[in-house]
């Protein structure tokens, strides 16, 4: 029987605890499917929030443009009280002309003749609302940015959402049970 030792399968060792690079190995799709998931469900969570953030700060930008033109739409109104309440010559004369259609006797101006500084003398002609009205920036600085439209935004802010979502948990799910076999303990 000597011959026949030899072609006997040897009783096999049990194996030794496995190397952290091997235990490292065994658990990395797991971690991957893990962060995988997180990320998707993170995604799909977070880019509506962010697209309704950035559509509402052009909204308030927009908005200070308008309260600043009031702002300063004020400051004229109140410029303009307190110049009718100074009787301001230059003012008078100007609401002379342009309201009541008066022009002034001997066809000179009463700033170009008594050569007086006042704010009122570089108005355009019209009624007084367009000497006071001030309109909001207008142009490229308050047309609000289009949103953001790429592949992530249209994926997770649609329909397809739900999916993302789906699809998150699943991985996550699957990332929690991956993972290393425990050894045999016999």
């Amino acid at each position: 029987m000597g011959g026949i030792e030899r072609y006997l399968r040897p009783e096999p060792t049990p194996p030794g605890p496995p190397s952290p690079l091997g235990r490292f190995v065994d658990a990395l799709p797991g971690w991957l499917m893990l962060a995988g998931g997180l990320a998707l469900v993170a995604m799909a969570t977070l880019t509506p929030a962010w697209l309704e953030l950035d559509r509402l700060d052009q909204q308030r930008a927009v908005m200070q443009q308008h309260a600043e033109a009031m702002t300063e739409q004020t400051r004229r109104y109140d410029a303009f009280l307190q110049a009718v309440l100074a009787d301001d010559p230059v003012l008078i004369e100007r609401l002379a002309y342009t309201q009541l259609r008066l022009e002034p006797v001997g066809r000179f101006s009463v700033a170009t003749s008594r050569g007086q500084a006042s704010s009122w003398v570089d108005l355009p002609p019209g009624d007084v609302d367009r000497w006071l009205r001030v309109e909001p920036v207008s142009g490229e600085a308050a047309s609000p940015t289009p949103p953001v439209s790429s592949r992530l935004t249209r994926l997770a802010g649609g329909v397809a959402r739900f999916g993302l979502l789906v699809a998150g948990v699943i991985c996550i799910v699957g990332g929690l049970w991956w993972g290393p076999t425990p050894a045999d303990p016999r």
